[in-house]
Order: structure tokens, then C-alpha cells, then sequence
């Protein structure tokens, strides 16, 4: 068995792996409270890759509710 915490508030969690994601978000936070406008140009990115699969996503979604 890997790992884990046997109790707290990791309880059943690899606690190697929760503390590196908790550094890697935190990281991430902080180099982007200081670099703005990269992020905003990182999220513009990122929503013209997704946004034409969330349209079609949502279309099927609404036509699949409304026939079920």
C-alpha cells in the first residue's frame, strides 16, 4: 500500500502527492499575482481552444435533457 495518511485532514490521501499540488498551485498563485497580464493572455488562450467545444457541449447536453 502506498503512502497515507492515517488520519487528519489527508486521511487516505498520498500525502507526498498532496503537499508537491498544494506547492505546484501555490506557485502558480503566487507567479501570477505578479504577472497579470500574462495571465490574462494565458486564459484568453485557453478560452478560444475550449469555448467551441463548451458551445457544442451544451447544445447536446440541453438536446439530450430535452428528449430524455
Amino acid at each position: 500500500m502506498h503512502r497515507q495518511a492515517t488520519s487528519g485532514l489527508f486521511k487516505g490521501i498520498n500525502v507526498q502527492v498532496t503537499m508537491i499540488s498544494i506547492i505546484m498551485v501555490t506557485a502558480t498563485l503566487c507567479y501570477e499575482a505578479f504577472f497579470t497580464e500574462h495571465l490574462a493572455d494565458v486564459l484568453e488562450r485557453i478560452r478560444n481552444l475550449v469555448n467551441p467545444f463548451l458551445e457544442w457541449y451544451c447544445v447536446l447536453l440541453v438536446g439530450f435533457y430535452y428528449f430524455l
